[in-house]
Parts: structure tokens; sequence; C-alpha cells
């Protein structure tokens, strides 16, 4: 988004909170953009979506050390971390009917859930997903695998109130000129973070207790 209005030569002003209250701010007019949204024609009435900017691909997130979650199918009988209100959501849920899901309000407690045994696993955007996991939960979770959804269209956009289709028109122009390039270098920034290797509890205390004899 930074780099959109960039090109708009104008300053966003970013608020955070939980998706249901930021969704109702929206609604209501209290805010002017979702940043981040599929397309839901019930939403057409009071947004006006911009040119899918870009596509997510779905991934399954485990525990790391789960080696029995690999494929869709896997999932029967588990415990299932989605976020409440997500069009992913409801996708996930016409395909699976009778999966146990576990409704939350942000991909953090999602992911708290999982490393804390919680819940099983979750099926979240591979991007955003693999940022969060090389941030905060490095050796204790990983992407898992691909996924696909029935019916479910990973094309994303920014949703503008319906009052301000000026500022839709203005962020398609935006959209038009970031390039590949720029969009490579976002994804190299967000998601490799670090170079450093980092190491659960485990592996430290066997770095501090062993000595590894090694020919040369």
């Amino acid at each position: 988004m930074k780099l959109i209005f960039t090109k708009l030569g104008l300053e966003p002003v970013f608020i955070t909170d939980k998706w249901s209250i930021m969704y109702n701010d929206f609604k209501n007019g209290k805010i002017d953009i979702l940043p981040v949204v599929g397309y839901n024609k019930n939403r057409e009435e009071f947004t006006n979506y911009t040119q899918s900017y870009l596509s997510q691909r779905l991934s399954i997130v485990t525990k790391k050390s789960r080696t029995d979650i690999i494929n869709k199918d896997d999932l029967v009988d588990k415990k299932i971390g989605m976020i409440k209100d997500w069009n992913l959501t409801n996708k996930f849920k016409d395909e699976f009917p009778n999966a146990n899901i576990i409704e939350f309000e942000n991909l953090k407690d999602i992911f708290d859930a999982i490393r804390d045994n919680f819940v099983d696993a979750t099926v979240q955007n591979n991007f955003l997903s693999s940022y969060y996991i090389n941030k905060n939960y490095y050796g204790d979770l990983k992407v898992s695998s691909a996924i696909s959804i029935k019916s479910f269209d990973g094309r994303l956009y920014i949703g503008v109130k319906k009052d301000l289709k000026m500022l839709q028109q203005l962020l398609d122009k935006a959209i038009a000129k970031v390039n590949e390039d720029e969009i490579k270098a976002l994804e190299e920034k967000w998601v490799n973070i670090s170079k450093e290797a980092k190491f659960t509890k485990e592996e430290k205390e066997f770095i501090e207790n062993n000595v590894v004899q090694i020919t040369t």
C-alpha cells in the first residue's frame, strides 16, 4: 500500500484492529480503504473494487514437528483454525462442511493456537503465512504444502468506500504503474527477513551440551 500511494504522492494513515471491527467501520464510513480483500458480490453495495493487484496462493500451516498433515485429505477430523468472516473461511466451509473449524479474530491467534496444540492446522495465504512464521514462529510452525479450495478466487483487490469513486480510479492508475521488479523486492524484504539461523530450545541445548568431533 505504501508503494501504491507513493505513486500518487499521498501519505496514507494506517489503522490496525480486529478484522470484524475494521470491516464494520468500513461499512459505516469511518475508514476509506480495505487494502487486501477478495471479491465478494455482497460487498458491492458499499464497496468499489480496484483492479486486482496480487494473487494469493494457499498453503497448509502446521506445527513444525508434525508429519501427518500434508494435503487436504489429512485435514479430515482435524481442528482447523480460520479467521471469522473471511471469504477464504466461507469457501473452506463450503468444501469441508463437516470440518471442525474454530474461528479466530486474527492470524496471530491462529498461529499461537497451532503452536500451543489447541488447533492442528490452518489454510492461509502462503505469502502472509511465510512472513508471520519467519518473524515470530520460526522453529515452531511450517508451511506444509500448497492447497486449492474449490471456487476460491485468489485474486486480491483494494476495497474503496462507495462514495470515493475518484480514489478508486486513482488507485487503479497507481497499481498499473507497479512493476514486477518492485513486487519482487517487496517479497524479498518481507518474507526473507533474515539470513540468521534461528534455533529451537532443544537445538540450543544440544549445541551447548555436546562436543562434535570432525575429521579433516
